[in-house]
């Protein structure tokens, strides 16, 4: 979120935590319940769900693409698709199952698209194998990139709840708020970068 890619995939150095941590300190007790997600307002259910409805739900559109944004069209599709999946309802996930179907129907195997196959018993439409190859290398490199950022912003999260107060976050000047954060949150980039998970261990962890 404000970090640039470093090595394993992990991104260093560090830019800015304003709103990192006006979010900590205006819900201290709600992060205390591992309420992460609200570190981006973008990733809290509550405030996608909320979006007001507008006249385009039942508006037909027309969209001119090239050939080459099409191709980027259906690499969106399929990450989008991914990640809808492990948080949406059955009936949502099946409607945007219809709805990659018809993307990928617009441009398919008969009209000499290469990157797109057709099964013909099953009359439905898929990626090809290198093309769906080449998209799940990408979604590891994010998994790597996403991992490494949670893990280091849970536990930048729970040091400064450990350090300090509700009290003291919530009346904590910006500024300062901000610098403690930085420093709590750059120590555990040097730590993951040069010894990996060697050094986190569960201490209480009885033998299994």
């Amino acid at each position: 979120m404000f970090l640039k890619a470093g090595k394993r995939g992990r991104k260093k150095g560090v830019k800015s935590y304003d709103r990192c941590f006006c979010q900590i300190s205006a819900k201290h007790s709600v992060l205390s319940s591992g309420y992460i997600e609200l570190l981006s307002d973008q990733l809290n259910p509550e405030v996608i769900n909320h979006t007001k409805p507008n006249n385009m739900d039942d508006k037909k559109i027309t969209l001119e693409l090239t050939g080459s944004q099409y191709h980027d069209l259906v690499k969106l599709l399929y990450f989008g698709t991914l990640v809808a999946e492990e948080v949406n309802t059955d009936e949502t996930i099946e409607r945007y199952d219809e709805l990659q179907q018809q993307i990928y129907a617009v441009s398919g195997p008969k009209k000499g698209n290469l990157f797109i196959a057709y099964d013909k018993k099953e009359d439905e439409y898929f990626l090809s194998e290198d093309t769906e190859d080449e998209l799940v290398d990408q979604m590891d490199e994010y998994d790597e990139v996403r991992f490494w950022d949670n893990l280091i912003m849970r536990l930048t999260v729970r040091d400064l709840q450990n350090k300090f107060t509700e009290k003291q976050l919530k009346d904590m000047p910006e500024d300062k708020g901000n610098k403690e954060m930085e420093a709590i949150h750059s120590y555990y980039i040097t730590e993951f970068d040069d010894n990996d998970l060697d050094n986190l261990k569960v201490v209480s962890m009885k033998k299994v």
